[in-house]
């Protein structure tokens, strides 16, 4: 419900986590779409981002794959104000981490991992169930966040701005 998609967000501190989920809840994206997202699939005037890649783990191994899980998975999405602004306070907080970083791998991620790498996708369904757990619903996955009905009406509102 709307409710608890916003208690789920409200007990998020940092930043790039809080940004995360919002753009799960936002957007429907699946969990390896909206780690495969890079800087240049995101446009902040036009209010959109494209989907062009996944990230994957594969033998233990994260890495950015440059396809999607099928043809039609590569596609455009629009965004609400209230997403850009957080996009806007993500990168800052991202650019932030990378002048302090000794080691960064530039992948020009929207959510880069500690250094710059690939995020794990496990550890997102991890935090998901932490979170989720903490608002009483131990049940809900990362990926119910696509079929939430919350996320469907933010998606349907959004296109309707076209």
């Amino acid at each position: 419900s709307k409710e608890e998609v916003e208690t789920f967000l409200e007990q998020i501190d940092d930043v790039e986590w809080h940004a995360l989920f919002k753009l799960a809840f936002t957007t429907g994206l699946r969990r390896s779409e909206i780690l495969g997202l890079t800087w240049d699939d995101v446009n902040l005037k036009q209010k959109t981002l494209t989907v062009n890649q996944t990230v994957l783990r594969i033998d233990e191994v994260t890495t950015i794959s440059k396809t999607t899980k099928n043809s039609s998975s590569r596609r455009s999405i629009s965004l609400d104000d209230k997403t850009i602004a957080e996009l806007l306070k993500l990168r800052t907080c991202v650019d932030m981490r990378r002048l302090k970083a000794t080691n960064w791998r530039n992948n020009n991620l929207v959510f880069p991992g500690k250094f710059g790498t690939p995020r794990d996708p496990a550890k997102v369904s991890l935090k998901c169930q932490k979170l989720a757990t903490a608002i009483g619903r131990p049940d809900f996955t990362m990926h119910d966040a696509r079929y939430s009905s919350y996320t469907r009406y933010l998606i349907i509102r959004s296109r309707s701005k076209l």
